[in-house]
């Protein structure tokens, strides 16, 4: 699916005056009645550049429709370049070559050819020298794990911490809770009536 830009081709941060420039040649362009016998082709198309300038006319429509496309971080700074899709390709390439280091094969592994082979194994290289730098040549940092003979030991037994002071707080937290049901057990019900006493 073409963006407005591409509709009206110009440039994201073109200027409204570009704007309107391209939107006369084109809509001249593709006129219906200039094309009597593809006129459909010609109303849709039509359709399209009105809809694109439309909306790219309009400062506040033009930058909605940036911030949901995401072009206007692009028109913002212009010392952005876009990504292309070799630059994406370069990356993955880059990726690939450090998950082959991790996997223990070699650089002569490298399935790619041109740019590509340049970006893996430089994703290669940039591993392999970070692994030489940061667990001295090993592929793997050196962790020293603990024997069973060392935890059993050094291991603490736990005790139940049964003091006199918490049974006797446990009591007292018990006691306070039957009084207060009792309590209001005697303001519902009242209190007992026994004929007997």
């Amino acid at each position: 699916m073409r963006t407005h830009y591409e509709t009206l081709q110009v440039d994201e941060r073109a200027s409204p005056e570009e704007l309107y420039a391209a939107y006369k040649a084109l809509s001249d362009k593709w006129l219906p009645d200039r094309h009597p016998d593809n006129s459909e082709m010609a109303e849709s198309r039509f359709r399209e550049i009105n809809r694109a300038y439309l909306i790219l006319s309009d400062p506040v429509l033009r930058e909605q429709y940036d911030k949901l496309t995401g072009v206007s971080l692009f028109r913002e700074d212009p010392s952005v370049e876009l990504i292309t899709a070799d630059d994406i390709r370069r990356g993955q390439a880059e990726a690939e070559g450090r998950e082959a280091y991790r996997q223990g094969l070699q650089l002569s592994d490298c399935p790619y050819g041109g740019a590509l082979a340049e970006s893996w194994s430089s994703g290669f290289s940039k591993t392999e020298l970070v692994d030489r730098i940061q667990f001295g040549g090993r592929k793997e940092p050196v962790v020293k794990v603990p024997s069973a003979r060392y935890w059993e030991k050094n291991a603490q037994p736990t005790k139940r911490n049964e003091s006199v002071l918490s049974i006797l707080i446990g009591w007292l937290i018990f006691l306070f809770l039957f009084g207060a049901f009792f309590y209001v057990w005697q303001l519902i019900f009242g209190p007992p009536q026994n004929q007997y006493w």
